[in-house]
């Protein structure tokens, strides 16, 4: 890449050909291989294989490349659309902000759906950037109520609610969480996405409420799920381990939650820095260390502003705050 950038165009562009057309054979090898062989075909102008171009948009979209998961999703949708490709690039136009062409995309990809399992998915993830990307929380869970009425499989259904409890969370209201989440979690207990998205929105429920009497339990059971489902859904793991450290803050010893704090900081995180900076201004403000603390907090506050994909940033804000009247 170095010796690139120090290249005449014409000659970059001749040799990264050469480079991309040997480096062929060796996709799907492995993510990284995928990723970068099709980012230098487009580079170079090359014809792309649309099945590798969405796998690299996929492998973009999990590292919160978002450049990348556009560009690469669009590369393959260009091939002509299928359910795959649109859903692909409307979450990586989300992933960029691009609120209102994700929706399109993602609509789109709806009609496409053959199962309720995937149907409830995409209407999920419609969700998801209406709330999270737009702050458009009442247009969200109006959209998931609307769905929710149509599905009769028991984990598209949970997975559907545990997103109208999120919605209704963000709008203050935690009772729906706290009275279904329970009976949901004990339904969808088959270790999907669709209980882990369950035991994320009653768990938040039971921190912001105080209610903490079955939270242990519930987070012991998130834990296992999302240690299985990290590598695919890494955003909703780091949330149920939010929770957990949540939970962990609520207790007199703050050293374990600052320790797994700080080893989430030195490793890839499915929703960015942003959330682990935010959460250690809140412990260290917590044990008295305030200059530690504004530090903690700045930075989870420039975090987020470059990647929130749970909308965390407002709760950044509120701890800032908390951190500059305490000093």
């Amino acid at each position: 890449e170095l010796v690139r950038a120090g290249l005449a165009p014409l000659t970059r562009d001749q040799l990264l050909a050469e480079v991309v057309t040997a480096s062929l054979e060796q996709a799907g090898d492995d993510a990284a291989t995928d990723l970068r062989i099709a980012s230098w075909l487009l580079d170079a102008g090359l014809p792309i294989d649309p099945d590798l171009a969405l796998r690299a948009a996929q492998i973009a979209q999990r590292v919160l490349d978002g450049d990348s998961a556009v560009r690469l999703s669009a590369a393959a949708l260009a091939e002509g659309p299928n359910f795959d490709r649109l859903f692909a690039h409307g979450m990586a136009l989300s992933l960029v902000g691009q609120v209102d062409e994700a929706d399109s995309n993602l609509a789109r990809a709806e009609k496409l759906t053959t199962d309720q399992a995937t149907l409830g998915t995409t209407t999920v993830m419609r969700a998801l950037n209406l709330m999270h990307r737009a702050g458009e929380t009442e247009q969200a869970v109006g959209l998931l109520r609307e769905r929710s009425l149509e599905l009769s499989d028991p984990s598209a259904r949970a997975n559907i609610e545990s997103m109208i409890m999120q919605g209704e969370g963000l709008q203050g209201d935690f009772s729906r969480a706290l009275e279904l989440g329970p009976e949901l979690a004990a339904a969808a207990r088959n270790g999907d996405i669709a209980e882990l998205r369950v035991l994320v929105s009653l768990t938040v429920a039971r921190m912001v409420t105080g209610q903490l009497e079955n939270a242990g339990q519930e987070l012991e059971r998130g834990l296992i799920v999302a240690r299985a489902l990290s590598d695919q859904h890494p955003v909703e793991a780091d949330q149920i381990l939010l929770n957990q450290l949540l939970y962990e803050m609520a207790r007199p010893d703050l050293r374990t939650a600052i320790q797994s704090i700080l080893e989430r900081l030195e490793s890839q995180s499915g929703a960015g820095e942003g959330p682990w900076f935010y959460l250690a201004g809140w412990a260290l403000s917590a044990t008295g260390d305030l200059t530690r603390a504004q530090q903690a907090a700045r930075a989870g506050l420039e975090r987020l502003a470059e990647v929130d994909p749970i909308g965390l940033r407002i709760l950044a804000l509120g701890v800032n705050a908390m951190v500059l009247a305490q000093s």
